[in-house]
């Protein structure tokens, strides 16, 4: 009996202890699984890094998706962030890429070589856009430029159906002696469109050079032009947009520019300003010249332009909210003025370009700015035109 018992107790002896052994394994497995799960989990909330070389193509080749907001709201395709070369990387790209801009600021040192089909999209969340800036690039954006080992005389390459979104360009230089290919905040490009950008400070324009097919929407363009590009012998250029093809701008402020706010000029039609505000630019905040049209100007606002004292101290300088001169085919009509140097509208013939003809200017709201030019033609017309509102604010 005694040597059963013993053996007995041993059996339970052995018994206990594999459930304890088998008990601390399993908490131990569970130590593992809970340990492997926390890093996986820190791992992919946490930013990548790599020790690979960032601008080489195999990097750039990754695809990410950002949910970053913007007025794209997400970007898929190639990652660009603060501290990369963005002319390089739009170098190493084929056409049609996608570049998804990160928020910071990006310095280039020379212009930002478009190709046809590029996007160019900034992500921010904080109101500020991503900043893109040069203190010696004569453009900032280029999609009209020669391409290097191509013989003499080739065509230049233009990029068409470009989009550039969700990004502020300044800086871009110049002065006489490019003047005006040069000093142009995005420059070049068929049937480009400019969405969510700011284009200031810029020597010369926040856009221009353009092919046709421009549209320009929900923008800024403010504090571009200098000295040597203001238009005193019918060679200037300096605006907020500038274009001598079709553009379109539209739900846009266009302010504070040295000279022209939005300037349509030689053959730029079909020309459509709408839903826009252009106020406080040096010389007028819209000149339409030397254009068959078609061309409607609507539903947007001009007032406090003319203020430069190079413009209304320059003899044979025209002032106004809106000039309009040697065009065809325009409309004005929808408008809110006040405060302009001159007049809400100038109409002028041009002994450069095709007499005036089929000008209607009706249903404005002049804020006791007045109309030039009514009548100066037979079909230059002006109807319905309200003289207050008592709306605007100053």
């Amino acid at each position: 009996m005694y040597v059963r018992d013993e053996r007995i107790e041993a059996s339970q002896q052995r018994t206990s202890l594999l459930v304890f052994s088998t008990t601390i394994a399993g908490l131990a497995v569970l130590a593992i699984v809970w340990a492997v799960s926390a890093f996986l989990l820190s791992w992919y909330h946490s930013p990548k890094t790599t020790t690979s070389d960032p601008h080489s193509p195999s990097q750039r080749a990754a695809r990410v998706t950002s949910d970053a907001t913007s007025s794209a709201m997400e970007c898929t395709g190639t990652r660009v962030s603060p501290g990369d070369n963005l002319s390089a990387v739009a170098a190493s790209e084929s056409p049609g890429t996608t570049f998804c801009i990160h928020d910071g600021k990006y310095s280039v040192g020379r212009p930002i070589l478009l190709q046809s089909g590029d996007s160019f999209v900034g992500l921010y969340s904080d109101g500020s856009r991503p900043v893109v800036s040069t203190d010696r690039a004569k453009e900032i954006f280029d999609g009209l430029y020669e391409v290097a080992g191509l013989p003499d005389g080739s065509p230049p390459y233009v990029a068409d159906r470009v989009r550039i979104e969700g990004l502020r360009v300044t800086g871009a230089v110049g002065g006489e002696r490019c003047s005006p290919e040069c000093g142009r905040g995005i420059g070049g490009g068929k049937n480009l469109t400019v969405v969510d950008v700011r284009s200031d400070h810029n020597a010369n324009q926040g856009i221009g050079g353009t092919q046709s097919g421009l549209l320009v929407e929900g923008s800024v363009l403010d504090y571009n032009g200098s000295e040597p590009f203001l238009d005193f012998d019918g060679h200037g250029s300096a605006a907020g947009v500038k274009s001598v093809n079709s553009m379109t701008v539209r739900n846009t402020r266009v302010y504070a520019n040295a000279w022209t706010g939005i300037w349509c000029d030689r053959g730029c039609a079909p020309f459509t300003v709408e839903n826009v505000t252009s106020n406080r630019n040096g010389k007028s905040g819209l000149q339409c010249e030397l254009s068959n049209g078609p061309a409607t100007i609507s539903n947007s606002t001009f007032e406090s332009n003319g203020w430069s004292e190079s413009a209304y101290g320059h003899k044979g300088i025209v002032i106004a909210g809106i000039v309009i001169a040697a065009a065809q085919n325009l409309e004005v009509y929808g408008n809110t003025f006040g405060y302009n140097v001159g007049h809400s509208v100038e109409v002028v013939n041009d002994n450069r370009g095709p007499r005036l003809a089929n000008v209607s200017i009706h249903d404005n709201i002049l804020n006791g700015d007045t109309i030039n030019g009514c009548g100066i033609a037979e079909s230059v017309t002006c109807a319905n035109n309200t003289p207050y509102s008592g709306l605007l604010g100053h």
